[in-house]
């Protein structure tokens, strides 16, 4: 029920409607956490080992075995978090770092998607 006297926080709307990230691997699909229900504890991880991330492999134009080694655990770190089913052990560092990729990107997206509609309909944004 809208109403023009009223502002709204869709939450369907900045979390995709809950839509499920799927990742497929030698014929087995694995659901990754939705954002909607990444709790703070984890929210806050994510977050540190992204800073971390970018830190060790940003500014330097090469990168250590150490820091390698680090960072290839640290994405082993947060696909346990988005789904301790997944065979960590048989996905290459490439394809841990894609579907990382795949998934900050569906969330950036359904960020910009709810921002570009509330500029749309004049809807002010919660700042983050």
């Amino acid at each position: 029920m809208s109403d023009e006297k009223h502002k709204a926080l869709d939450l369907d709307e900045l979390f995709g409607q809950a839509q499920i990230i799927k990742i497929k691997w030698q014929g087995k699909e694995y659901e990754l956490m939705p954002t909607s229900a990444i709790g703070p504890k984890d929210a806050l991880t994510l977050q540190k080992m992204q800073t971390r991330a970018q830190a060790l492999s940003g500014g330097a134009d090469t990168i250590t075995e150490e820091n390698a080694a680090e960072l290839e655990t640290m994405f082993d770190e947060i696909l346990v978090i988005l789904n301790k089913d997944l065979p960590l052990s048989e996905i290459p560092f490439g394809g841990k770092m894609k579907i990382i990729q795949f998934y900050m990107d569906e969330g950036e997206g359904k960020k910009k998607a709810a921002a570009v509609s509330k500029k749309q309909t004049g809807e002010k944004s919660i700042p983050e």
